[in-house]
């Protein structure tokens, strides 16, 4: 079924909005109700509450789309990104990961599951996420926002639970 392209524009927005403008006003008030110190979320027990917000905007905007005439592999990775934040909830209670490199981990792998579902190569896709993801770890390690074990295991746990997603659902 084609969707005609006001319909698509609307989407963007609305993903947009549910998945990035709304989390980030979210965590505005959070701060403004000194909920958190500051908007870079350091310590572990500062992240839960505003990862658990980004959950529930994730899974609405995943529920929404659910039944829309949306490319299917939009909405497993929509799916993989509301998996990855529960995931990364559950993590932080224990130890500290890189949940930026979650998130570019979870790219990789999506990238490399559309590989194999379509039986395409998309190399230089591939070749620049993986180098950006490696920029990204190498400015979180400079900014002593985390050390190289958090950084492998954040950018792991994405790629690994993605990936399975891409394959298996």
């Amino acid at each position: 079924m084609l969707v005609p392209d006001k319909y698509k524009v609307l989407m963007l927005a609305f993903v947009f909005s549910t998945t990035f403008l709304m989390p980030v006003l979210f965590a505005l008030l959070l701060w403004a109700m000194k909920m958190i110190k500051n908007l870079y979320v350091h310590g572990r027990e500062e992240r839960t509450i505003p990862m658990i917000g980004v959950a529930v905007f994730y899974f609405l905007t995943f529920y929404a789309l659910k039944r829309m005439p949306v490319f299917p592999v939009f909405k497993l990775f929509l799916l993989g990104s509301t998996v990855l934040v529960l995931l990364g909830i559950v993590i932080n209670y224990f130890y500290k990961i890189s949940l930026h490199l979650t998130a570019w981990g979870g790219f990789v792998a999506a990238l490399t599951g559309m590989s194999f579902q379509f039986h395409q190569t998309f190399y230089f896709w591939l070749f620049l996420v993986v180098f950006s993801s490696g920029l990204v770890g190498f400015a979180r390690i400079q900014c002593r926002a985390h050390n190289q074990t958090q950084i492998n295991l954040g950018f792991l746990l994405g790629f690994v639970v993605m990936l399975g997603l891409f394959l298996f659902l």
